[in-house]
């Protein structure tokens, strides 16, 4: 029997104490991960700043998000961003930036430097934390957000809303996360974080269509011309999807850090209007744009309607299909609304509604 002073220096976990070869391994091997970072971090910033080559992309799930934000950020280290334009795919191609610079200057005299941060398959509810995200980051005077009647119906956005759980769009909306602030901060975890969608067939092939078709200023040029007309109702059973209404409240409280919101019906080919909300163009006006318009006038933010014009200033040659325009028809788009944006942010204008009536009486 053992004596009572050698049970007591008896340790059960002796055996689990990290000894002093695997704790400098361990050591080692942290200081070796430092020091890659460092050194990679150095390395890419240091390219960066001799445009040798761009910052890294994010490497979210969604291309285009991952293009433009690389493109807006460069573009506003050199110059102040003055007006985004945020919307579906079919603002995307209906509104060119330089188009819209061009004409609002001739009209105003004052120069404004705009960039089209539309993103295809964008809703309202995504679109409405996008909107803050990009006033904080850039500050423009002016944010231009398109929406059609398919933004509110939840058969919609299957690229767009799956950004909200992605962590850097987390952590810039207020949701904090490692992953999310690291991609933030360091261009060389965003460098290794790109291994997520380099081998994503999916991803890889919308990167490539972007880069072909995307301007500088984030326009999306497409050249089509096909306005075949499916029959049947391209929205079957529409109803204002609730998170979607609470995007588009998000998008005009931005009004409150300073920046001018108007909200821009985006149009579709007049023909097809019969067929997109339940097969029936009256429930496009009854169950679309009534109701939006009553909770924008909630907000005092200007509504600009061009359902109907479009009509009139574009002919069926302006459209790539019967939901977008292409670069013919963006150029008409584009200097009509520059006009009407010059025309409700003019001092002689009263009030803050530039809505046309729809239907005539109505």
């Amino acid at each position: 029997m053992q004596p009572a002073s050698s049970v007591k220096n008896i340790n059960p976990f002796s055996s689990m104490k990290i000894t002093p070869p695997f704790g400098g391994v361990l050591l080692g091997t942290v200081l070796i991960l430092i020091v890659v970072s460092l050194t990679g971090e150095c390395l890419i910033r240091l390219g960066m700043s001799f445009g040798l080559w761009p910052a890294p992309l994010l490497g979210s799930a969604n291309a285009e998000l991952d293009i433009k934000l690389q493109t807006l950020d460069e573009i506003s280290q050199k110059e102040k961003v003055d007006c985004i334009f945020l919307g579906s795919s079919q603002l995307d191609t209906a509104l060119n930036p330089a188009v819209f610079s061009e004409t609002h200057e001739y009209e105003t005299g004052t120069s404004l430097n705009c960039f089209n941060f539309s993103l295809g398959t964008l809703t309202a509810g995504p679109a409405g934390k996008i909107a803050a995200l990009l006033v904080y980051r850039y500050q423009p005077e002016l944010l231009v957000v398109g929406i059609s009647a398919r933004d509110f119906s939840r058969d919609f956005g299957e690229l767009a809303r799956p950004l909200m759980d992605d962590p850097w769009v987390r952590d810039r909306i207020g949701q904090p996360n490692l992953t999310g602030r690291l991609t933030e901060i360091s261009m060389f975890f965003r460098f290794l974080s790109q291994n997520r969608v380099a081998f994503n067939p999916d991803y890889q092939a919308l990167r490539n269509r972007m880069l072909h078709q995307l301007a500088p200023d984030g326009f999306l040029q497409y050249s089509g011309n096909d306005l075949t007309i499916d029959t049947d109702a391209f929205i079957p059973k529409y109803k204002l999807h609730a998170e979607d209404l609470s995007g588009l409240d998000e998008v005009m409280a931005t009004e409150d850090q300073g920046v001018r919101v108007i909200i821009l019906e985006v149009p579709i080919y007049p023909d097809f209007l019969p067929h997109y909300v339940e097969g029936d163009s009256e429930k496009y006006f009854t169950m679309f744009r009534v109701p939006i318009q009553e909770r924008i006038d909630v907000y005092g933010v200007p509504f600009v309607y061009s359902q109907e014009a479009i009509g009139i200033h574009i002919p069926g040659s302006g459209w790539n299909d019967v939901k977008h325009l292409n670069t013919e028809g963006a150029e008409t788009f584009s200097r009509w609304f520059a006009r009407r944006a010059a025309e409700l942010f003019s001092p002689t204008t009263t009030g803050k509604s530039l809505s046309m009536g729809y239907h005539g009486n109505h």
